[in-house]
């Protein structure tokens, strides 16, 4: 690949990673995460009112050594009281999401060396007791060019080689994160009052459906919005016509939604 077609495919990227990080920058987003895409058990152990994004820069202080780690998206919610739940107050849960459009096999170890930055950053708070036990939900969003399903390993021990004494491998750290792939959407239905986040999920998926497929759940999300929907507000329906303007596949479905007497007082 020459210089500038690589320049080209980089820029493309940081572009796109932009997008992903400005999306799930709203507090709808990231209820629409737990809710729709993963296990709902969360969503019910949550007190979602105490959501708040905290700060994606990670520096760990070891001795004289600092080590810097800037991640994509980091969340934080308390459990719910221990009347309405078994888990106690003392806990509090951080999201930590990471935005991949290709796959690499080795990005586990990525993601674990965010994880113990944050874990050992988040345990000094609750050492100094300013702040909750921290427990950490990993959670990986794929978006793969031509819809391909995501292949890297997603737990350290999918790696080990079949060859490692039991000995040895049961004391291999073994770590895991949540993967949620727009392809995986495709062939999967989720209900058209669907949140935000998943509402992304079906728009990334709808490129295998065509043109038609896309503009049907355009409609239904701005059919949403003008219902008083509070998890679509202008700027999050915005930020879903930016998605489909990156992809070069659908642009000119904006070109037509544009023309389209629901769409016009949002895209205006």
């Amino acid at each position: 690949m020459s210089p500038i077609a690589s320049s080209q495919v980089l820029q493309g990227l940081e572009d796109y990673d932009l997008f992903y990080k400005n999306f799930f920058s709203h507090p709808e987003v990231i209820i629409s995460l737990l809710h729709d895409l993963l296990p709902e058990e969360l969503d019910t152990l949550l007190d979602l009112s105490t959501l708040k994004a905290i700060e994606t820069t990670q520096i760990l202080h070891i001795g004289s050594l600092s080590i810097s780690r800037i991640m994509d998206k980091i969340w934080t919610a308390d459990f719910k009281t221990a009347e309405q739940t078994p888990v106690s107050r003392q806990l509090r849960l951080l999201i930590m999401t990471e935005f991949q459009h290709y796959n690499q096999k080795y990005i586990i170890f990525r993601i674990l060396s965010y994880y113990s930055i944050l874990l050992f950053q988040s345990l000094e708070e609750y050492r100094k007791g300013i702040a909750p036990y921290p427990l950490i939900l990993p959670v990986v969003l794929v978006n793969l060019s031509g819809n391909r399903k995501w292949t890297a390993p997603n737990s350290t021990h999918e790696l080990l080689p079949v060859t490692a004494p039991q000995t040895v491998r049961r004391c291999c750290p073994e770590f895991e994160f949540f993967v949620c792939n727009a392809a995986d959407y495709a062939e999967r239905e989720l209900p058209e009052t669907a949140g935000p986040a998943a509402q992304l999920m079906r728009l990334a998926a709808g490129k295998r459906a065509g043109t038609h497929k896309v503009q049907s759940i355009l409609k239904q999300i701005i059919k949403l919005q003008r219902a008083g929907d509070h998890r679509f507000s202008r700027q999050i329906i915005a930020d879903l016509f930016d998605y489909i303007t990156q992809q070069p596949s659908l642009a000119y479905t904006i070109l037509e939604a544009k023309t389209d007497q629901e769409a016009s007082g949002i895209m205006e």
